[in-house]
């Protein structure tokens, strides 16, 4: 067909990255194999990742292929383009407009469907405050983005008839913040549940069998953010920092490898690191790791967001009865003054707990 058309057939392998290794080399080996019968232009999008993987022993040491670098599209762009989708279907077919809306429980009459797409383009797309939050959590993956821009548009703390009157999403003041904060941590819920929710995790988390700082997961965050920062641009292997250096270096505070590696295995459960080679499951003391945008992200909603210790005080477990008590009783009065001195009391036991149970030396690395 190529000869006789003399047009080039173009191939598109997608998602490669999410395959074994084996798998991938695989899709290669028959890309490869097209290309040896008849002219084909053969495209696989892979991660940065992959590609240094596959440098050091793979297909693309075997094959001819060339490299391009594609940046990662912001999450507004992604956006932008799903609402302009939507908003074409529904213009094209009333009916599908109608089914839709009333599937998603919202009272909108036909008339106005442009201007509830208008008032979605502002809260997600005008909004670089909120669309960029939602492509950091999401690490910029596509599908996940979607899902937590529709998790804030249907949690109850927003409401519908103040984003469609325009009063709600153009310059977000810091209560329009704070709802934005709850809807991402609490989605449909009354509050935050670690099950519930796969893209905010509890960074004061710790194993009831085998109790560490409940702060360790942030140090670990911030010494490989560290580590990004001081990275070469052009060098993936410079971000990332082996577990076992990581074991070592918290050991002289009186950290357990074991307590370190649960920690590291956990973060990379909720994507807030990643490994060198992405087909790997278990973190292990050989295994290389790097901090995320999610990652990143979780960071600064533990050094900036109130309402995410604010929540994570109600899901965190305490070994102290009284700081329960206190927190229960300062959460059933929920008001701001309550809320306040609920992180406050949080964040007093946090400090005082990490203060027993890791000792930083007086060494400069520390």
């Amino acid at each position: 067909a190529a000869y006789a058309e003399k047009r080039l057939p173009c191939i598109v392998f997608d998602n490669a990255d999410q395959f074994s290794s084996k798998a991938q080399d695989a899709i290669f080996q028959m890309a490869n194999s097209f290309a040896a019968t008849s002219p084909v232009l053969n495209i696989v999008p892979i991660t940065d990742r992959t590609v240094w993987r596959l440098s050091k022993a793979g297909a693309l040491q075997s094959y001819t292929a060339k490299s391009f670098y594609l940046p990662v599209p912001e999450a507004k762009q992604i956006l932008q383009k799903r609402i302009e989708y939507v908003k074409d279907k529904l213009n094209n077919d009333k009916d599908l407009a109608k089914k839709y809306f009333s599937s998603k429980g919202f009272r909108v009459t036909l008339d106005n469907i442009d201007r509830f797409a208008q008032a979605v383009e502002r809260l997600f797309v005008d909004n670089d405050f909120v669309s960029g939050l939602i492509g950091r959590l999401a690490n910029f993956n596509i599908r996940r983005m979607l899902q937590i821009a529709q998790r804030i548009f249907l949690s109850p703390e927003i409401r519908i008839d103040e984003v469609v009157r325009g009063s709600f999403g153009v310059q977000p003041g810091p209560s329009e913040i704070l709802r934005i904060h709850r809807a991402i941590l609490k989605g449909e819920y009354d509050r935050y549940s670690d099950v519930e929710n796969e893209y905010i995790y509890n960074l004061f988390w710790t194993d009831a069998v085998s109790p560490s700082s409940p702060l360790l997961s942030f140090y670990l965050l911030w010494v490989l953010r560290q580590r990004l920062k001081a990275a070469r641009a052009d060098s993936v292997d410079s971000r990332h920092w082996t577990a076992g250096e990581l074991a070592q270096l918290f050991e002289a505070c009186g950290v357990s490898g074991d307590q370190t590696l649960r920690v590291l295995q956990r973060l990379r459960d909720r994507v807030l690191i990643e490994t060198l080679d992405p087909n790997v499951l278990s973190v292990s003391l050989g295994e290389r790791v790097a901090v995320t945008e999610a990652g990143i992200a979780h960071i600064e909603l533990a050094l900036t967001s109130g309402v995410y210790l604010e929540q994570m005080s109600m899901a965190t477990g305490l070994n102290r009865r009284t700081t329960f008590h206190q927190i229960r009783d300062l959460r059933d009065k929920a008001n701001s003054t309550a809320f306040e001195a609920m992180r406050r009391l949080f964040v007093d036991y946090l400090i005082e707990v990490d203060s027993i149970r890791i000792s930083f030396p007086t060494a400069k690395e520390y």
